[in-house]
């Protein structure tokens, strides 16, 4: 037998006491119940549910509340539970306060020692006692005593047949400068053992090379040139010596050998000034200055002139030693100082010098 379908008017209308809509309220987050009327019975319907209206004693009323009622006080704390998994590491905070220092710890191993320093400033000079003045007149007196039986032997003509010729351009890779450091201040031959040199180039003062003089003075200082002339200085140091400058009035292509270069103590520089009938100014410089010829001899006779800025600078006296060959320019004022020097009638060279305050050069003019 087949069912006819049957509307929801067709349902209303054979039972007139069932209503679909619970009292106009669908909202599911409510509770939808009917209460009778008479019997005061609380019925839970839903929200799809509905009262019943008729016969009178079952009619019902439909009432709605609150799923969520308000909150209630709290309850008693339950027993702690089981530590949950730890969570992740969180930002780092401020920076606390600095605690109080700790206390001091041992001391450490001794470290490897620096490198030397620069050379200091001479000390200003010792007086210069008779006893030494006579002894140094006595000493020059037998020197030129011994000198005056001995035939004057004419000096050779010296070497100037490289004169005029083109400079060289190139140089040893690694180029040697020899030569022996001699205390000036006995006027003889002690050596300075254990003297400090340095090589150093004219522009920009960089050094390049260093050296300490053996036991017997003599030192070797192996210069890195790249293949082209060394255009520099040395600078020659010890404690208790006035600093040595030496230049040389060519850039250097080749090995030389210097032969004997100068340290002198300030009482040997205030001895030295006494002699000439001055006093050594420790704010001054003294320049020592030899003319050689093209094989390193020394040229008697040259003529070597000492200026600043075209001007005659300095006092002129003699390095009191017979034979030596250099000429003496005292009291020369800081600065640059130019050294040039003739002989037989032509002009060697010129070379710039650093006249500095209570220091040495050592000037040595090539053609």
């Amino acid at each position: 037998m087949r069912l006819k379908p049957v509307g929801v008017a067709a349902l209303l209308a054979v039972f007139p006491g069932l209503a679909l809509a619970h009292g106009d309220n669908n909202d599911p987050n409510q509770v939808h119940a009917c209460i009778g009327k008479l019997t005061k019975v609380v019925r839970i319907v839903g929200v799809t549910g509905s009262c019943n209206t008729s016969p009178p004693v079952l009619a019902e009323t439909p009432v709605h509340w609150a799923i969520r009622g308000p909150e209630g006080p709290p309850g008693v704390a339950g027993p702690r539970g089981n530590p949950g998994p730890a969570g992740s590491e969180g930002a780092p905070g401020a920076t606390g306060a600095t605690g109080p220092a700790g206390a001091v710890g041992p001391t450490g191993a001794t470290g490897p020692a620096g490198p030397a320093g620069p050379v200091g400033l001479p000390g200003p000079p010792g007086e210069v006692t008779s006893a030494e003045l006579n002894a140094l007149l006595a000493r020059v007196s037998a020197l030129e005593a011994v000198i005056g039986t001995i035939p004057p032997t004419p000096p050779a003509p010296p070497t100037l047949l490289c004169l005029g010729s083109p400079p060289p351009t190139t140089a040893p890779d690694t180029l040697v400068i020899s030569g022996h450091v001699e205390s000036l201040g006995t006027f003889g031959d002690a050596p300075v053992p254990g003297a400090t040199l340095q090589a150093r180039q004219r522009a920009g003062d960089a050094m390049v090379a260093t050296a300490t003089a053996d036991g017997a003075g003599n030192f070797v200082l192996a210069v890195p040139t790249g293949g082209v002339p060394f255009d520099g200085y040395l600078v020659i140091g010890h404690s208790g010596y006035v600093v040595t400058r030496v230049y040389v009035s060519k850039p250097m292509s080749s090995h030389v050998h210097l032969g004997t270069v100068f340290l002198a103590t300030p009482t040997a520089m205030n001895l030295i000034a006494t002699i000439q009938g001055l006093v050594w100014q420790p704010g001054t410089a003294t320049i020592l200055a030899s003319a050689r010829d093209c094989d390193g001899a020394v040229i008697a006779g040259a003529e070597i002139t000492f200026t600043q800025g075209g001007t005659p600078t300095g006092t002129i006296g003699t390095v009191p030693i017979p034979g030596a060959p250099f000429l003496l320019a005292l009291d020369v004022p800081p600065g640059v100082t130019q050294v040039g020097a003739t002989a037989q009638g032509v002009t060697l060279s010129t070379v710039e010098a650093a006249s500095l305050a209570g220091q040495l050069a050592l000037v040595l003019i090539v053609p």
